[in-house]
């Protein structure tokens, strides 16, 4: 199908594309319920019981966040790679956006580069999730800070649609199916440890918050959660340039992880 906005090769000002659903759609699908929902690739990290993000889910994580909220957004600039995948898993570098406490009711808003950069064209692209105001209760996802590409309405929620958010994360997420017993060779990142620095390692640079004043801050009590950092790490910084930063990822199955 093809829809009158692309015969132009683009949307009209101030729109974005939203897919309408069919008749057609409807039919090929096993579960209505669940129809256009995300698959389970991505899982909630359990910072409330830091002791247990060794049991083994099959996730592993390099992430950076703050919580304590509330919080109405956050931008950061992601230097993307094309990782190397196994069959049947995925590798993510990612914002995650979180109201509420694990478990039941949680919501999270998702976004940045699932795979590969193609997801947005660009090697470099700078990302801003943002919640409107109260009234409202919509957040936009705004691509180089000048194009809005997307966003969740407060019909998707119960927490952030109007509390803000409480956690916000910044990193790299794998799924590792463990094939033959062994980790997985899925990389994080671009395939490179942190310690390996700039032009190799991947990051996330001039990392801010904004805060529930529409203060875009630097964020300040930034924690970091990895699993297992012999397969995958992370090291954070701040330098006039970058400000606050870190990098990630990792090879995977490696001497040191098995």
């Amino acid at each position: 199908m093809v829809h009158p906005w692309q015969l132009v090769g683009e949307c009209p000002e101030n729109t974005i594309p939203i897919k309408r659903i069919t008749k057609e759609d409807l039919l090929r699908v096993d579960d209505i319920k669940n129809y256009g929902k995300k698959s389970n690739i991505s899982q909630p990290h359990q910072f409330y019981h830091p002791t247990d993000i060794s049991v083994d889910n099959g996730h592993e994580y390099a992430i950076t966040y703050v919580n304590g909220g509330p919080y109405r957004g956050t931008k950061a600039q992601i230097n993307v790679w094309k990782p190397r995948i196994e069959a049947g898993e995925s590798s993510l570098s990612q914002i995650w956006i979180v109201g509420g406490k694990f478990g039941p009711g949680l919501n999270t808003i998702e976004a940045g580069s699932h795979v590969n950069p193609t997801l947005y064209g660009d090697d470099n692209p700078r990302l801003f999730i943002y919640w409107t105001d109260p009234k409202t209760g919509n957040w936009w996802l705004q691509l180089n800070e000048k194009e809005l590409i997307g966003y969740w309405p407060k019909e998707l929620f119960t927490n952030l649609a109007g509390e803000g958010a409480s956690t916000i994360e910044w990193g790299g997420e794998v799924v590792n199916t463990k094939k033959d017993g062994q980790h997985t060779t899925t990389e994080m990142g671009s395939g490179h440890f942190p310690s390996e620095g700039f032009g190799k390692a991947s990051s996330f640079e001039v990392i801010k918050i904004i805060d529930m004043n529409d203060g875009i801050i630097d964020p300040v009590g930034v924690k970091t959660l990895v699993s297992r950092p012999t397969c995958y790490d992370l090291k954070t910084g701040y330098d006039k340039q970058y400000e606050v930063f870190f990098y990630y990822g990792g090879p995977g199955r490696n001497p040191q992880c098995p």
